[in-house]
């Protein structure tokens, strides 16, 4: 996906509609569906319910899968249902709120509030990240 702009849904993205509290969503709304201004596209999580929709998204993770000789169907385990991982959706970008910092001498707090789903250690990767990061080996 390298540089593709993940903010906006875009035609054939899966996509959801972001509540005005700025963290909750609406449910999926499909990769056939013309998206609406300010939706936001979904990542479908690798599972044995996964489905090639056919977004630019599916296309990359079908890609990877190939590349791995995996296939969706092996994340049921029948024997282990337990372990088994059915799948689902993710936001594509982060959509936290509230992000502050203090500086103390060589010490920085960062205060937000990210949304169900969305983890603390990748908003502080892009936090951290070098302006070249593939460059530094980032």
């Amino acid at each position: 996906l390298g540089s593709l702009d993940i903010s906006t849904a875009v035609a054939g993205d899966n996509w959801c509609q972001l509540a005005p509290d700025g963290l909750t969503v609406g449910g999926v709304r499909g990769a056939r569906e013309e998206p609406i201004e300010g939706a936001l596209p979904l990542i479908q999580l690798v599972g044995y319910s996964y489905r090639d929709y056919g977004s630019r998204f599916d296309r990359a993770v079908m890609e990877v899968l190939e590349e791995d000789g995996v296939t969706p169907r092996e994340f049921y385990v029948k024997d282990a249902q337990e372990i088994s991982a059915e799948g689902g959706f993710r936001r594509a970008p982060l959509t936290g709120r509230g992000l502050s910092y203090q500086l103390s001498g060589m010490n920085a707090t960062l205060s937000f509030t990210l949304a169900r789903g969305e983890y603390a250690t990748t908003l502080l990767r892009e936090v951290l990240k070098p302006s070249e990061p593939f460059s530094t080996g980032f």
